[in-house]
């Protein structure tokens, strides 16, 4: 069966780099990603960054945030970035130990527009480990689309967590 698109780590940043957002070194946790409208598949590492940095996390924030731009890939030309998780089910603890490769699939289930123009992809996000293990569901999840021209600004953290749409 056809896998769709393959998208590189270094292809997948550089779109979003050319309109102009970074991803900190903890938010760029995508491997790859085949992408075959409505659907995409990502393949996700856990970094030494977030290896050492999961403190009292479940899930760290550059994981989930890496399971949900999988849904950027979903739709066409467009770029798209996390901003909303409708409902979170964590089936099984992510052990960073023992998942060094994760997996998100996620599926567009629509688009929207809010009152001020804003676009928005809709969809559900699926984390399995390697092995095939659901570890996740993030449902009724949305990703704002990007307009080239819109200004993005990168607010520095402690932690390198912290994005801003202006």
């Amino acid at each position: 069966q056809e896998r769709g698109e393959v998208i590189s780590k270094e292809q997948w940043y550089q779109n979003f780099a050319a309109v102009g957002f970074d991803f900190g070194p903890r938010f760029q946790n995508i491997a790859q990603a085949w992408k075959a409208i409505p659907v995409a598949l990502g393949e996700l590492t856990v970094g030494d960054l977030i290896k050492g940095g999961m403190g009292d996390f479940v899930f760290h924030p550059g994981i989930l945030d890496a399971a949900g731009q999988v849904l950027d890939a979903t739709v066409s030309a467009e770029s798209s970035i996390p901003v909303n998780i409708g409902r979170t089910s964590a089936h099984a603890p992510l052990d960073v130990a023992k998942h060094g490769k994760l997996y998100s699939y996620a599926r567009m289930t629509g688009r929207t527009e809010d009152d001020k123009g804003k676009k928005f992809v809709l969809g559900d996000v699926f984390m399995f480990s390697e092995e095939g293990q659901l570890l996740l569901t993030l449902a009724q999840f949305s990703c704002q689309v990007l307009d080239p021209n819109q200004g993005v600004a990168h607010v520095n953290s402690a932690d390198d967590s912290v994005y801003d749409i202006t």
